[in-house]
């Protein structure tokens, strides 16, 4: 098991495996276009998607701050009670 189901995987690893993820499904239907409907499937990166992709990384990422920041000043003792 790559995960365990009771800790969620961490902000870069979840991030990693998106872009994975995307690239891989992408491939496969470029692939699967091109093979069943006989559409020939360029692929190729323009700068304004590599822009909005890091654009997308980089929000995801500071958006994992806040609720770090906020786990790391809770005492754990009162986080577990109040559950």
């Amino acid at each position: 098991m790559l995960f365990s189901p009771k800790r969620p995987p961490s902000g870069s690893s979840a991030v990693y495996g998106d872009l994975i993820v995307g690239a891989a499904g992408q491939n496969v239907i470029a692939i699967a276009l091109t093979n069943v409907l006989i559409i020939d499937v360029v692929q190729h990166a323009l700068p304004a998607m590599i822009l909005i992709g890091l654009a997308a990384l980089v929000f995801r990422l500071l958006g994992s701050v806040p609720p770090a920041v906020r786990a790391a000043r809770i005492n754990i003792v009162e986080a577990v009670t109040v559950d």
